[in-house]
C-alpha cells in the first residue's frame, strides 16, 4: 500500500481497486485460526500478519492508517492536489482521533469483518494504542488481547503464544 503514496493517481487506485476486488472474492472462512481483527500500533510491513497467522491467528481486518482505513476513501479528482487531499485523512488513526470515535469505528469493523476476537498490537514507544484499547475491547464485546512493547515491525514470540493462547481458550477455536 506505501508505495501507492508516490504512484501515479489513476495507476495507483487502479492497483488498488483490483486488490480489494480481489479480496472480496477470496473468503477467509476456510482459512484456519482464531478469526481476528487487528487494531494498535501501524506497521509497514507483512511482517506483523505473518507472525500472527504462523501462530494461528486468521486476520480478518484491522484499523491501522496504511491498511483497511487507507483503501476506504477514493481519490476524488485525477491529479496530484486530489490524491494529497485523499491521503490527509486516512480515518480516525490512535494518534489523531477520540477514544469514542475509534473505538466506535473498531466496533463497527471488526463486526463487518466477521472477527471472533481482537488482538491489541503496540509498539514499543507508542502510546497511544493502549489508551484506546479498554474501550475498543468493550465496543466490540470480543474476546481480547493487548500486545504490549513489540519490536517495531514484529512480535515477542513469548507475549504472541500467551496472546494466542488466551483468544483460542476464550473463543472456543481450533487452532
Amino acid at each position: 500500500m506505501a508505495a501507492t503514496t508516490v504512484m501515479p493517481v489513476a495507476k495507483a487506485t487502479g492497483l488498488v481497486d483490483d486488490l480489494v476486488d480481489a479480496a472480496h472474492r477470496t473468503p477467509s472462512a476456510g482459512v484456519p485460526g482464531v478469526r481476528t481483527f487487528l487494531t494498535g500500533s501501524g506497521h509497514d510491513t507483512p511482517d506483523v500478519y505473518a507472525a500472527l497467522e504462523a501462530a494461528g491467528l486468521c486476520v480478518v481486518g484491522e484499523d491501522h492508517d496504511r491498511g483497511g482505513q487507507f483503501h476506504e476513501r477514493r481519490v476524488d479528482g485525477t491529479d496530484e492536489w486530489a490524491l494529497a487531499e485523499r491521503y490527509q485523512d486516512t480515518g480516525p488513526a490512535a494518534a489523531s482521533a477520540s477514544i469514542r470515535r475509534r473505538a466506535a469505528h473498531t466496533a463497527a469493523a471488526a463486526t463487518e469483518s466477521g472477527a471472533q476476537a481482537l488482538l491489541g498490537y503496540v509498539r514499543a514507544h507508542d502510546p497511544a494504542p493502549p489508551w484506546d484499547f479498554p474501550h475498543q475491547r468493550a465496543g466490540t464485546g470480543l474476546p481480547s488481547a493487548l500486545l504490549r512493547d513489540q519490536p517495531y515491525g514484529g512480535v515477542s514470540g513469548a507475549a504472541l503464544r500467551a496472546a494466542v493462547e488466551a483468544l483460542t481458550t476464550s473463543t472456543g477455536a481450533r487452532r
